[in-house]
């Protein structure tokens, strides 16, 4: 016993007496920016229409610029803006025809339902993915108001019935892979 309590706290004094080099502490992370008036506007005219997207991206480490929009619902369009070796965070606004959006506007107006969707593209290594991982909420935060929430990994099947389909509530994954 004497011994086991003798070698422990030596081990103890050991590591606490360590010191580490000041620049080898982990540096703190940087807050995100966002260029809020560019994205605000692309916000607003989206949701003053029916259908239509944007896409934000990283114009440096930590700001998320607008980088594309349109006022068309069509995903494949917004699918052509999205770059393989990035890491990008798209709105779209669809026109809802679930059969309880009909039912539930008795004044006759069209439904959307808005899908936040983060790209990330097959060539970003993975150390890139784990560091901008902990902006998603930072950005979804951002661009709230949404129906869905998704992630897209693979091009091939990043339609907009896929999306229709991945946004449902009882969907399962919301994974486009």
């Amino acid at each position: 016993f004497f011994f086991f309590f003798f070698f422990q706290k030596n081990i103890l004094r050991r590591i606490t007496s360590l010191s580490l080099p000041i620049n080898s502490l982990p540096k703190e992370k940087m807050a995100l920016k966002f260029d809020e008036s560019a994205i605000k506007k692309a916000k607003e005219t989206l949701y003053s229409s029916l259908a239509g997207w944007i896409v934000l991206g990283y114009s440096d480490a930590n700001t998320i610029a607008l980088q594309s929009k349109s006022d068309r619902s069509d995903v494949s369009e917004m699918v052509k803006e999205l770059k393989d070796d990035q890491i990008q965070y798209c709105l779209v606004r669809l026109e809802d025809s679930s059969k309880d959006s009909m039912v539930a506007r008795q004044d006759g107006k069209q439904t959307t339902k808005d899908i936040f969707i983060v790209w990330q593209g097959p060539a970003v290594r993975q150390i890139e993915k784990g560091k901008k991982q902990g902006n998603t909420g930072t950005v979804s935060k951002f661009l709230q108001p949404f129906h869905a929430e998704l992630t897209a990994v693979n091009r091939a099947n990043f339609t907009e019935e896929v999306v229709r389909d991945k946004a449902a509530p009882l969907s399962g994954s919301h994974v486009i892979d």
